[in-house]
């Protein structure tokens, strides 16, 4: 789980630097695609941390 929130983390980080620097209101295939990755990973970080919870 360590490794998928630190690929979050890192996701999330250069997600809003390329949002900075472009200043564009719409964005890219690409960055939607990454969006897409990040919910996927948040959900499955949220998923474990609640099966951990219910121990």
């Amino acid at each position: 789980m360590v490794s998928e929130t630190d690929k979050l983390l890192q996701l999330a980080n250069e997600g809003n630097s390329k949002a900075d620097q472009s200043g564009q209101e719409k964005p890219s295939v690409a960055e939607l695609r990454k969006v897409e990755l990040i919910e996927k990973l948040a959900k499955s970080v949220r998923t474990r941390m609640k099966a951990m919870g219910n121990n």
